[in-house]
């Protein structure tokens, strides 16, 4: 699943839903009652930027000590 959410960009958590059985809806309000619990989509939005701050300073730190 998360081959394919990645090459599908999609997020896996999504991919997993859109694949589960119709009669597993009690996972999937779980699933979707916890992501909403533990504020998933503002995490996943920090995490994201943090990554791409820390890229720049990454490129620019190794960029200018060759």
């Amino acid at each position: 699943m998360e081959h394919i959410a990645k090459v599908v960009q999609k997020d896996p958590i999504d991919v997993r839903l859109k694949n589960m059985k119709e009669d597993d809806s009690i996972v999937q309000n779980m699933i979707e009652d916890l992501k909403i619990k533990a504020d998933f989509e503002e995490r996943k939005r920090n995490v994201e930027e943090f990554n791409k701050v820390s890229d720049e300073v990454y490129f620019l730190l190794f960029s200018f000590s060759r």
